[in-house]
């Protein structure tokens, strides 16, 4: 069975999304951003049969691991007995 609109669809989704990206990508180096650490926290499609479609998009900054109470003192103890 073939799919009724050719199966185009995804190519253009997909290519939509990327050129969002890269305009993300433009925004975040102009307003002095580091690019590497953010990440996609959340994407979602606002209307899925209208054309243009919205696409909300949102990019979050990667934190760091914070170390556990107990590893914070035991490196404490550690610099303590040297």
């Amino acid at each position: 069975m073939r799919h009724p609109n050719g199966g185009r669809w995804p190519v253009k989704s997909v290519k939509f999304i990327l050129d969002l990206l890269n305009n993300v990508d433009s925004n975040v180096e102009v307003k002095g951003l580091d690019v590497d650490s953010l990440h996609i926290s959340h994407i979602q499609n606002q209307s899925c049969m209208s054309s243009p479609c919205h696409i909300e998009l949102t990019l979050s900054e990667k934190k760091e691991p914070v170390k556990k109470e107990f590893e914070t003192q035991l490196a404490a103890n550690k610099s303590k007995k040297s």
